[in-house]
């Protein structure tokens, strides 16, 4: 099943349900006991006793994850734990057929949802199959990483006053690392640098309007920052809609998956 975005308490919290054909108890262990979650969880954990205890983690190729906190154990009901500031939490209800899993995951990055949600679906998939005692299932993260961009709607800009003019803003989590998204600029943009380095690209694109691009590392890949200043009143619109549909069309690019939401196409801002 998809997972849902909200927020709550000002966080953003993606939520997983799974109806599995297994008892609280033997799920329960799946997701607390060490050999199982080295099938499924992307990290081992370590140290973990009680609430309040400290969890380490630590990840397949044995570099460092970070550490947690409990935060709420009762088994076979729940458990829920930090993870580098964000929380994660599992509760088990009991069913006629065996019991409901629900996940959440609450966190700050909202550009990084899709990758989030992406990664939780495999994961959870893998947690079906330990359960089920099939072979593991062989899943796109790509694919399901932009099923979630459409799906959550991440690729909607900002507007801001920027002194007498306006500035139009997007962030946009790529499932590519940044080398391989780089080339791909000077076309996103319609122009030549006027400055560039390894994580920047500045561009004028004329009448007081510019453009720049910043690349950093976010979580699957690269985290583009596209930021349009001068622009005003009735630029807005079509600033909007030219760069939403440039970095959807460079992510079909860079990935080969297709957007499910079709947006009109505009005239780049240099035509």
């Amino acid at each position: 099943m998809d997972a849902t975005l909200h927020t709550d308490a000002g966080r953003h919290v993606l939520r997983f349900e799974r109806a599995l054909r297994h008892p609280p108890e033997k799920v329960w262990r799946a997701i607390t006991e060490p050999e199982h979650l080295d099938h499924w969880f992307p990290a081992a954990l370590h140290d973990k006793r009680g609430v309040g205890e400290r969890i380490t983690f630590r990840f397949p190729d044995g570099t460092d994850g970070g550490t947690g906190t409990i935060t709420d154990l009762d088994p076979p009901r729940r458990f829920a734990f930090t993870w580098q500031g964000e929380t994660l939490r599992f509760d088990l209800r009991p069913t006629d057929t065996g019991c409901l899993l629900v996940f959440t995951h609450h966190f700050d990055d909202h550009a990084g949802a899709a990758s989030f949600a992406a990664g939780w679906q495999i994961c959870l998939g893998a947690l079906d199959d330990l359960l089920d005692g099939t072979p593991p299932t062989d899943h796109d993260w790509v694919a399901a990483h932009e099923h979630y961009v459409d799906r959550f709607d991440l690729l909607r800009g900002t507007t801001h006053p920027d002194g007498d003019t306006w500035r139009v803003q997007f962030e946009r989590q790529l499932p590519t690392p940044a080398d391989d998204v780089r080339p791909h600029l000077p076309t996103l943009i319609g122009a030549e640098p006027t400055a560039e380095t390894d994580t920047r690209y500045d561009a004028d694109l004329g009448t007081g309007q510019t453009v720049r691009v910043e690349l950093r590392p976010g979580p699957g890949g690269a985290r583009l920052t596209l930021t349009h200043r001068g622009l005003t009143d009735t630029d807005l619109d079509a600033a909007h809609t030219c760069w939403r549909t440039a970095i959807q069309t460079l992510a079909t690019t860079l990935t080969g998956h297709p957007h499910q939401t079709e947006h009109p196409v505009a005239h780049h801002p240099m035509t």
